[in-house]
């Protein structure tokens, strides 16, 4: 459909959640490692320590970019805080970006050590839901206020990544928690795909990126706390025979296969690392 879209000579804004580690990491060292300039960077988390480790890695990789950090833990959201956040943020380049990217990357395992059907404190289920659903939804309407806000009907793309994961169409024993809300965020995106088509002038795009299986806390948390032994075995067999993902292969991947492309896809559509 057209010429590859150059993601990398358009004047960029791009959010991450989660960019202290793993995966959000690799999001914004791809994203260093692709733009020359023109790049304007905010990252969030729950570790500040870590992210500015995230931030100097991307300004040893290109001191050119603007780095903004903040931070952020999605189970605790103040609306009124954020969106002044946001409303700031934005507000630092008065001229108006070519493309918005919005990568949803922040996510909680939970607690992997019981079954379905042994959960009983509401404490730890809210933990969950606000972490992987709700906070992610309020974030993300957030942004896409503000972004209105600065921007005209007839102005940038959007670009709205949600990480995703094979546990939001696979049941998991042990993790039937973890793929319940992956299962509703997901759909939310997919729901949101949908609307704005229909509702809204600005042109906005969404992908759900399953980044496959990567050597990350969350998988060290996994096997240290699943209490399915198959699902123990599997992980340790993936481990032991060296095909858990580097966080960076499948982000360059992301970037380069399919944001640089992404109109190869339908919005709201779900990829998966191993199908590029």
């Amino acid at each position: 459909m057209g010429e590859n879209f150059d993601l990398k000579a358009k004047r960029t804004a791009i959010f991450i959640t989660g960019a202290g580690s793993g995966f959000g990491r690799a999001c914004a060292l791809s994203a260093a490692k692709m733009f020359q300039n023109n790049l304007f960077l905010i990252m969030c988390g729950r570790n500040m320590d870590n992210l500015n480790e995230t931030k100097l890695m991307v300004k040893t990789l290109n001191h050119t970019i603007e780095v903004e950090i903040f931070r952020l833990d999605l189970n605790n959201i103040s609306n009124e805080n954020l969106d002044s956040i946001f409303s700031r943020l934005l507000k630092l380049h008065p001229i108006t970006h070519d493309c918005y990217l919005i990568i949803h990357n922040a996510g909680l395992l939970g607690d992997v050590s019981k079954l379905s059907y042994q959960y009983f404190e509401e404490d730890v289920i809210q933990v969950l839901t606000n972490v992987n659903f709700t906070g992610t939804v309020i974030v993300n309407n957030l942004l896409l206020k503000n972004i209105k806000n600065v921007v005209k009907d007839n102005g940038p793309l959007i670009l709205i990544v949600n990480v995703s994961s094979l546990c939001a169409i696979q049941p998991f024993c042990s993790c039937s928690l973890y793929c319940s809300t992956k299962a509703s965020r997901e759909m939310f995106f997919r729901c949101l795909a949908e609307e704005w088509s229909k509702n809204e002038s600005l042109k906005l795009f969404v992908i759900n990126y399953a980044p496959g299986p990567m050597d990350t806390d969350m998988i060290t948390d996994l096997m240290s706390n699943v209490c399915d032994k198959d699902l123990l075995k599997q992980f340790a067999d993936i481990k032991a025979s060296g095909k858990l993902l580097q966080p960076l292969m499948s982000s360059d991947k992301l970037f380069l296969n399919v944001l640089s492309k992404y109109y190869d896809f339908q919005s709201g559509s779900r990829i998966d690392y191993y199908d590029l």
